[in-house]
């Protein structure tokens, strides 16, 4: 046998049951597949002492494959010997499929799948990286937007464990030659933290589903009592934690040396959490320490679990009882009604937000050219106005879009807006009143086409749809315009409201 280094022989850091590092190195030996072979090997192990008084641990790897499941696992019996004697034993085992080691056996569906994701993850990340971009620091004050860049640093990680095992695999040829003993330590440790990293993100994936319900009522009763109480819970999680590192220690101290649930003080803190939750051993306790065993027990239990738990679901029912006045009380049919409502104004928010810019920069671009003309006439002037309102709207329902979508209604000052959108429509109406007696100008014909051209008609040709029509017309002011005003304005492509008169 020789000593090798961990480097030489693939293996990481270990961490044994009696919180010992092992470094990896070591005297290694291979055993023969024969057995007859076998038995001479060990026998010359014995013979040269090649376990003597300084030994602290024995490690046995075998690589194992289970044609009829295609799974392959990595077995790892370890023997730790302690330097006060005795021996503790342990079995670790780390299987996966095959297909996750050799990249040749990957199945073509599940490698699409993947592919796809990772697209989808990337294209993510880019649109949050242009909203940093547009937003600045504003970006980080909506804490869900951390969320979802540790969720998307969680998939970038897992993406690549995800092909470490076939970059080990390759370099250490896969499969092993028949009688060689081959390491595959690294590239199944890249497949368990794989498996990790996926479990762990996800939970990250399940929590951010709760930014989307929200709007549902119980889901924002919940959200706002967990919101109204952080402050309280962190000043009683600070609390807890002195109180419960004060127990740790004196149960370490009293009952480590003879009872193994409380032999360090990892193991004594989650003996004592699991005390709360009715796991004790109140009996062994006495037997140990007749005086601080019943003493400790009772202390921990009145202070513990009678009085800090009970504080903790006080503080929750205290916050629940200030947000249910806020919250209104919805029946299940409604709360599906509102939760289709909220979907429904979404899809049809993201239809018509995808044509809005464009919209808005070609009025933008006519406006800008009108606004060049030196002596516009009586119609240019019209249009002018009409394009500086469609400005005025186009920008205010992006600009509303957007926060309903951050969930930031502060953001937007709808009466402000309000109240310069009918300004610049009353100045389109007087306008009108002034072309009452003849409009003469060529540049005003062209019915629907000129205000396509405008940007102030649909995509489609029409001109405003019966929504937004509808809209325009509870915010004119009304007017009373004479019949002859109704026929000359035909000529420059607008319409008349009947309710009252409108755009």
């Amino acid at each position: 046998w020789h000593w090798a280094s961990k480097e030489a022989m693939g293996e990481g850091v270990y961490t044994g049951r009696t919180w010992i590092d092992f470094p990896g190195s070591g005297y290694n030996v291979t055993i023969p597949l024969d057995l007859n072979e076998a038995r001479k090997t060990i026998a010359h192990l014995r013979e040269n002492n090649w376990l003597d008084l300084q030994t602290r641990a024995i490690f046995i790897d075998l690589f194992v494959y289970n044609a009829n499941t295609n799974l392959v696992t990595l077995v790892k019996m370890i023997t730790e010997i302690p330097a006060a004697g005795a021996a503790i034993p342990f079995l670790l085992l780390r299987t996966a499929p095959l297909n996750t080691l050799n990249a040749k056996l990957a199945r073509p569906s599940e490698t699409f799948a993947e592919t796809l994701i990772f697209a989808q993850v990337m294209f993510y990340m880019v649109a949050e990286i242009g909203f940093i971009m547009k937003d600045g620091w504003k970006y980080w004050k909506n804490g869900w937007n951390y969320l979802d860049w540790i969720n998307y640093m969680a998939f970038c990680l897992a993406f690549y464990l995800r092909f470490v095992p076939y970059v080990e695999t390759l370099r250490l040829e896969f499969p092993p030659k028949p009688g060689a003993f081959v390491n595959y330590e690294p590239a199944m440790w890249a497949v368990i933290q794989w498996k990790n990293v996926i479990a762990f993100n996800t939970l990250i994936t399940t929590f951010r589903i709760f930014k989307y319900l929200r709007h549902v009522p119980f889901m924002r009763l919940l959200l706002k009592t967990i919101a109204t109480a952080s402050t309280q819970v962190s000043a009683f999680l600070m609390m807890f934690a002195v109180v419960f590192l004060g127990f740790t220690l004196g149960f370490n101290l009293a009952f480590g040396g003879e009872m193994a649930e409380y032999r360090n003080f990892m193991t004594t803190m989650f003996s004592l959490y699991r005390s709360l939750l009715g796991k004790d051993d109140f009996d062994r306790m006495r037997d140990v320490n007749r005086l601080l065993g019943p003493l400790l027990y009772f202390l921990w239990t009145m202070i513990g679990y009678f009085i800090l738990l009970n504080m903790f679901i006080a503080i929750l029912n205290d916050a629940i009882m200030q947000v249910k006045g806020d919250v209104a009380k919805a029946t299940m049919s409604q709360t599906f009604d509102q939760v289709a409502a909220v979907v429904k104004a979404f899809i049809d928010r993201r239809l018509e937000v995808d044509d809005r810019p464009r919209q808005l920069a070609t009025a933008r671009q006519r406006l800008k050219e009108m606004r060049k003309m030196k002596r516009p006439n009586e119609a240019q002037q019209l249009l002018k106005e009409c394009l500086g309102m469609r400005v005025t709207s186009l920008s205010e329902e992006l600009k509303r879009g957007k926060a309903a979508e951050e969930g930031d209604s502060t953001n937007v000052d709808p009466d402000t807006r309000l109240q310069d959108l009918q300004a610049r429509m009353a100045q389109a109406v007087g306008t009108l009143r002034r072309m009452k007696t003849g409009i003469s100008s060529p540049t005003a014909h062209g019915g629907h086409g000129s205000l396509a051209s405008l940007g102030l008609a649909d995509s489609d040709g029409g001109m405003l749809s019966p929504k937004r029509k509808a809209r325009v017309q509870r915010q004119m002011p009304s007017s009373n315009m004479a019949k002859p005003g109704h026929a000359k304005a035909k000529k420059l492509g607008l319409k008349w409201g009947t309710g009252g008169g409108g755009v």
